[in-house]
């Protein structure tokens, strides 16, 4: 995925893995051969200003052909040079610029930091089990309220943000679990097998875990329904279901 310039071969403005691609085709061009671009440029203006002192010769030894080639034969190298030159700068300068564009980040690379950040913020241990288990419980919240969001207008939209208050409620619980989790851990000797109140807990958060994504892929099929048009009486039975099947960690 990596298209790195080589020397002397690819071009070196590709796009890079993971990198926007900036400029329009002429500064790719630039990139690539900048050098030959303003050679070229420098050999094209030495032209005009040979044809012009080939007009405005008036020595009658002289007629235009020869003033003319007079001056390309002296201007063209060293305008060539001078401007290709000018050109290796500009290719370098402009390379530089190309590889220096700002990462993309996905959607999907945008909400794993911030999840990692929430993880970080609630004062779990990064890499833990418990942090993983309430960050995979915060993506699951996460996910039903993107559901949420584009659900259409209509009578579910209430159900929908009753249960998601349900869900808010639930990921604290989660959290205060992980904490617990995480304190009898860094607490214990790290030979010695985990305490039975260790493994409650973490069993509970797995079913935490497991219920969050449970309640939100079945929110996301019936907003699928939703959004097919489907009424809210048909759905009804659903979202009850939805609203038993959310996590009860405080009842347990």
């Amino acid at each position: 995925m990596n298209d790195r310039g080589r020397a002397g071969g690819s071009d070196p403005s590709r796009r890079q893995a993971g990198k926007r691609t900036r400029g329009g085709r002429v500064t790719h061009v630039i990139a690539r051969v900048g050098w030959l671009v303003f050679a070229a440029a420098g050999v094209a203006l030495m032209l005009v200003l040979a044809v012009i002192l080939g007009v405005l010769e008036d020595d009658p030894e002289y007629d235009f052909t020869s003033a003319f080639l007079g001056a390309m034969i002296l201007f063209a190298p060293v305008g060539g040079v001078l401007f290709a030159l000018v050109g290796l700068g500009a290719q370098f300068g402009t390379r530089a610029w190309l590889r220096s564009a700002p990462p993309v980040v996905s959607p999907e690379q945008h909400r794993d930091r911030e999840l990692a950040n929430q993880v970080a913020q609630a004062g779990l241990r990064a890499g833990s089990r418990w942090a993983e288990h309430y960050e995979n419980c915060l993506r699951a919240v996460s996910g039903f309220r993107d559901i949420v969001e584009e659900l259409p207008d209509n009578a579910a939209q209430e159900w929908f943000v009753g249960i998601g208050e349900t869900l808010d409620q639930q990921l604290a619980a989660a959290l205060r679990l992980a904490k617990l989790g995480d304190s009898l851990e860094a607490s214990s000797d790290s030979g010695q097998s985990p305490s039975t109140t260790m493994r409650q807990v973490d069993e509970s958060l797995q079913q935490a875990v497991d219920a969050f994504a449970q309640t939100t892929e079945q929110a996301a099929s019936i907003a699928l329904e939703l959004h097919g048009g489907a009424e809210f009486t048909r759905v009804r039975s659903q979202l009850d279901m939805l609203q038993q099947q959310a996590p009860r960690l405080h009842e347990q």
